[in-house]
């Protein structure tokens, strides 16, 4: 994967279009894609121009690299496309899709717009926003709209004309196009499979399990992901566990130090604190009450902890520290946590079973929610629970129930939160807090003003 600093855009055929259906007329972006077999529409604008499917395929798509997607109905529609502010059009068929591709940036206007001129082109896709894709034409669709008309400009672009408009595409030379950090369009891979999500990139290869021909479901994916956890799963003496970071290969990567960067950040950092008064060191010991930091009760193995150093002050100097738990707000940690809790409820003593299994569909990150019938099971659960908790070194507290009042477990707030909302235990019910805000004096003057 290329770092958004070190790669150049390269602009893509696009094309503003307008779609015609019956009466219905609408005016949608559409990209050139030679690389794709079938041309596609938004799921969502044919639904917009009440389009009607007449037949339907089943298609697998193959992605860059080797893999598939599994097989999936699109709808075949019919419809008739002309260029913009034109009479004449052209009918062509095109299946749904519910994502195209994601954000693909336009030429904007500037010093190009001349040379364009000169040639007596007029680009119908230009402009500083960024449009959804509402179209693909495809290889099925894409040599019969060429025109056989084709200008090299001078800053690197190519123009091609269509029946449907000019386009451009190519590697500009000193247009200012601007870069999208993470959403880079370089046309790589099929760009009408979908909009890649960062769980998307949890694939076999990035995970260093490699097997280019084969199509693996997302159930293999996930029990391989599950097999290399397990690997790098063990417990200490005192029986805290210990994990390994998630590589995306089968070993650590050749990181360059970014050593300068979190200088930088420390240096940043010190000149707020000392702006706000709060940069002197104070007791050793800070006192608070609230639910115990799961992320910090889980080990990192030693050969991991060179990969998660920060920097700190000691007497005036400059020293590196490891960080030997797993850290809040790595990427991987919400997963190496609950992958953690799942594995040490499915190995707890058989005569903690009813309630590990309990506890296995009640946790949310480090949050338990559930429900009991009795009095008795509420305090067989709390009791148990605590225990198995506490055989991983995980203490679970701030033990919140309702609406029973007279158990005497503990003294029990009347609200508490939960999960972002707020809890009333004698109601038992869930409400959002709101501030309210005072209103303005909405006189004459006011409102003119």
């Amino acid at each position: 994967m290329s770092t958004p600093s070190c790669m150049r855009e390269v602009l893509l055929m696009t094309l503003m279009v307008e779609v015609v259906s019956g009466n219905m007329t609408k005016r949608v972006r559409c990209l050139l894609d030679c690389g794709s077999q079938r041309s596609y529409i938004l799921r969502s604008t044919a639904e917009a121009l009440h389009l009607k499917s007449f037949s339907s395929e089943k298609l697998t798509h193959s992605l860059f690299g080797g893999a598939r997607t599994e097989s999936k109905n699109h709808k075949r529609y019919s419809m008739r496309l002309r260029p913009v502010g034109r009479s004449t059009g052209y009918q062509f068929d095109f299946l749904d899709q519910d994502i195209i591709c994601g954000v693909i940036p336009r030429i904007p206007k500037g010093p190009l717009l001349k040379e364009l001129k000169g040639h007596r082109i007029w680009i119908s896709d230009m402009g500083d926003d960024y449009p959804e894709i509402e179209l693909l034409i495809g290889s099925d669709i894409y040599g019969q709209i060429l025109t056989g008309e084709v200008i090299q400009l001078n800053e690197g672009l190519t123009a091609i004309n269509t029946k449907l408009g000019w386009t451009l595409c190519g590697e500009p030379k000193e247009l200012n196009v601007q870069n999208l950090e993470g959403a880079q369009s370089m046309l790589i891979t099929n760009l009408h499979v979908q909009n890649m999500k960062a769980s998307d990139m949890w694939d076999l290869e990035r995970i260093g399990i490699t097997d280019e021909v084969q199509t693996f479901s997302k159930a293999v994916e996930d029990q391989l992901v599950q097999e290399q956890f397990l690997k790098g799963l063990s417990r200490y003496e005192d029986g805290r566990y210990c994990v390994s970071l998630p590589w995306v290969l089968k070993f650590p990567p050749n990181i360059a130090s970014n050593r300068h960067i979190a200088e930088k950040r420390l240096f940043a950092t010190t000149r707020k604190l000392k702006k706000l008064d709060c940069f002197d060191e104070e007791k050793a010991i800070g006192v608070t009450s609230d639910i115990r930091r799961a992320f910090l009760q889980i080990g990192i193995s030693r050969e991991d902890q060179n990969y998660l150093k920060f920097l700190w002050w000691e007497n005036n100097k400059i020293v590196e520290f490891r960080h030997k738990r797993v850290v809040f707000g790595v990427t991987s940690s919400p997963y190496l946590l609950a992958a953690v809790i799942s594995f040490h409820l499915e190995n707890v003593h058989a005569k903690f079973e009813i309630v590990a299994e309990k506890l296995l569909h009640a946790f949310y990150v480090d949050n338990c929610v559930t429900s009991v019938d009795t009095n008795v099971e509420l305090e067989v659960f709390i009791q148990q629970a605590t225990a198995i908790m506490a055989d991983a070194k995980m203490e679970l507290r701030m033990w919140t129930f309702g609406p029973e009042q007279e158990l005497s477990l503990q003294n029990v707030e009347p609200i508490s939160p939960v999960l972002g909302l707020q809890w009333d235990h004698i109601e038992d019910s869930l409400f959002i807090p709101f501030k309210s805000e005072p209103i303005a004096d909405l006189s004459k003057e006011n409102y003119y003003r």
